[in-house]
């Protein structure tokens, strides 16, 4: 088996145990299915709680884990962003944009865009998707994303409406960069490439693609 195979997984499980034991352990797997592993691997590490006890990966691959039930998630990206006050009548609503000011607008818009994702890749290089994973967080809903280069988040349902569409809009600028017109299901984006770019995502270009 090639080693970045193992690689692979042993990342998306969240380099959690003896890596040399977990090598192992994958090696005595008749025809493993790297793709599906890892998937669940990924699956697994994102559904722990902070400070859970888990089972190191070469115990999980001894007792075929990745073989119980798909956590995958299906989702689709909204086209459609809800008004930031659909309560209010819209001249309400005008009076209480009109009342903040150009730069309590900006911040605001910043914190909202910035509490809808989370990002631990590093910025404007291409990157892989490798596994996905849906993660409860109190009231919300993350769509956890595995990459050849590290973690990114986003918030796929929320329990305040403007981190909701702004996860949503993010989800959608995801797929363009993956070259999906919309995101029905996350393993549509695994093997994808695209980048990080400020807060959100983009397209890998041809040139960079072929470096």
């Amino acid at each position: 088996m090639a080693g970045r195979d193992f690689e692979r997984i042993w990342k998306a499980y969240g380099r959690y145990g003896n890596k040399q034991a977990s090598r192992r352990a994958l090696e005595a797997i008749p025809n493993p299915d790297v793709d599906h592993i890892a998937s669940r691997a990924a699956a697994w590490a994102a559904s722990a709680k902070p400070g859970q006890r888990r089972m190191p990966l070469e115990k999980w691959l001894e007792a075929e884990k990745y073989d119980e039930a798909d956590r995958s998630v299906k989702l689709k990206a909204k086209s459609a962003v809800p008004d930031e006050y659909p309560d209010e009548e819209p001249e309400v609503a005008r009076r209480r944009t009109d009342a903040d000011t150009a730069a309590e607008a900006a911040e605001r818009a910043r914190t909202i865009r910035k509490s809808a994702i989370q990002i631990d890749v590093p910025r404007g290089v291409p990157l892989t998707v490798v596994a996905s994973a849906i993660q409860k967080r109190g009231e919300d809903t993350w769509l956890a994303l595995v990459t050849d280069q590290g973690n990114v988040g986003l918030m796929i349902e929320g329990s305040r409406q403007e981190q909701q569409a702004e996860g949503q809009a993010h989800l959608m600028r995801l797929g363009h960069a993956c070259g999906l017109d919309e995101v029905y299901d996350s393993a549509e984006l695994h093997g994808r490439p695209f980048m990080v770019v400020g807060d959100s995502f983009a397209p890998v270009d041809a040139e960079e693609q072929a470096a």
